[in-house]
């Protein structure tokens, strides 16, 4: 009979715990938040600011020095939209948030 160590039921144990919490991002299309979209939008002006043409969006908006809360979600959000359509960018920003 195989001997399981307790180092072993402790790793399946974390990855059981890890796939419950994601289980509601990955069932769903789209995942309900208190802010709705508006992350979604602002990386669509980081990405517009950064690689679409000096247009209307660098009129009205530009990039300060100053830093500002959840900069890395939003890069991270704006690097997933220049790949994925908006809903699945924002399923690997929750799941990145939940692991």
């Amino acid at each position: 009979m195989a001997r399981v160590s307790v180092r072993s039921i402790k790793r399946y144990l974390f990855l059981i715990a890890v796939l419950l919490n994601a289980l509601p991002v990955l069932v769903f299309k789209y995942f309900p938040s208190m802010d709705g979209a508006a992350p979604l939008y602002n990386s669509r002006l980081i990405h517009e600011l950064l690689f679409g043409p000096a247009g209307t969006i660098s009129s009205f908006f530009s990039f300060t020095a100053i830093p500002v809360p959840n900069w890395i979600g939003h890069f991270i959000l704006t690097a997933a939209l220049s790949v994925l359509p908006a809903y699945l960018a924002e399923k690997v920003l929750l799941l990145l948030y939940v692991v």
